[in-house]
């Protein structure tokens, strides 16, 4: 592991008057992932409580598909935790965020084995002996990072190393999400928009490290071609995370039929009109039967996939970021574990 602070600019302006500082992690596989903390300017290093009995919460950040620790929407949430007394940090995946890619491994809906790596070096780096598991981590996962999130919290169960969860436009259902991208005008314009977005992303990040490859043929030279996200993950993610065909790595990734294993308290706002998960495909009678963490899915007439907007249109802002902040200021007022206050 490294550190190194890092001065945030957007457009030759800092946010918010935070800086942040950013720890390198290096997996088990050889891979590389990165954690971003956002520490007011006036801080010299990372601000750590390891001589305190209870450190200071966290609030952990997983970007959307190609999203990093700059993402515009969380740039709000990050400055509502912060006024709530977490600290914020965001998980930047492997070949985001200007991490180097270090194995032929790339992110993907599967990376939940990643996250296991950070969520343990913020407790190892911030908790003392005598605070050991009494610091409190919410995480809140926004589109693929809520992905990820869900599935970390579904396989971890009741050993979750996080604390409480707030997932935003999470997929469900892979397999339902790839027939509802296919039919009709919008959801097909969406999924050609995300295609777009996934390889262009891929193409300027790491075209040349994955035309080299000597294991698999990735079939690059097509990527431009393509019109959804079906035949990127045919051609590249499913053989990169190892499997045969997309199909097979949809059925892996799906959550729906394993929500009941989530231990933690966890919130879910998914909306009706989502062109990836519409309302029909939402697992609404598979939450009503859960007794552990995910007691509370919240779909909205409108919101589309991460949008959420509410206000007069001169002057929007985001639902979702107002939630967010009810449902940390309520995890940060319990006393002792939110895994035991829930139960």
């Amino acid at each position: 592991m490294r550190g190194k602070f890092d001065s945030v600019n957007n457009n030759s302006e800092k946010v918010n008057n935070f800086s942040i500082y950013r720890e390198v992690l290096l997996t088990p596989d050889g891979g590389q992932i990165s954690l971003d903390w956002y520490c007011p300017e006036t801080l010299k290093e990372i601000p750590e409580k390891k001589d305190n009995k209870t450190a200071k919460p966290v609030a952990l950040f997983l970007a959307g598909l190609t999203g990093d620790s700059h993402s515009e929407n969380l740039r709000a949430v990050i400055r509502a935790a912060a006024r709530l007394g977490y600290r914020s940090v965001v998980l930047n995946n492997r070949g985001l965020g200007r991490n180097e890619l270090l194995t032929e491994r790339l992110f993907s809906a599967l990376s939940d084995d990643d996250l296991s790596v950070a969520v343990e070096h913020i407790r190892k780096t911030s908790e003392s002996e005598q605070s050991r598991g009494s610091m409190t981590i919410l995480a809140s996962g926004y589109s693929q990072g809520a992905n990820i999130l869900t599935r970390y919290l579904r396989r971890q169960g009741v050993n979750s190393q996080i604390d409480a969860a707030f997932l935003l436009s999470p997929c469900f259902d892979f397999v339902a999400a790839e027939l509802q991208l296919s039919s009709g005008f919008w959801p097909r314009l969406f999924n050609l928009l995300l295609v777009k977005m996934i390889t262009g992303t891929v193409l300027r990040l790491h075209q040349s490290f994955y035309r080299k490859s000597t294991t698999k043929n990735y079939h690059v030279d097509a990527w431009q071609w393509f019109t959804s996200l079906e035949q990127f993950d045919e051609a590249f993610t499913a053989p990169n995370a190892g499997f045969s065909c997309a199909h097979d790595y949809y059925v892996e990734a799906s959550n729906v039929e394993k929500l009941k294993e989530i231990a933690v308290p966890t919130l879910a706002l998914c909306a009706a009109d989502d062109l990836i998960q519409p309302v029909r495909d939402l697992p609404l009678e598979e939450v009503a039967q859960c007794t552990g963490g995910l007691q509370l899915l919240l779909t909205t007439t409108g919101g589309g996939h991460v949008g959420f907007l509410e206000g007069p249109p001169w002057r929007p802002h985001f639902y979702a970021d107002r939630l967010f902040e009810q449902f940390a200021r309520g995890i940060a007022q319990l006393e002792g574990s939110p895994k035991v206050a829930f139960q």
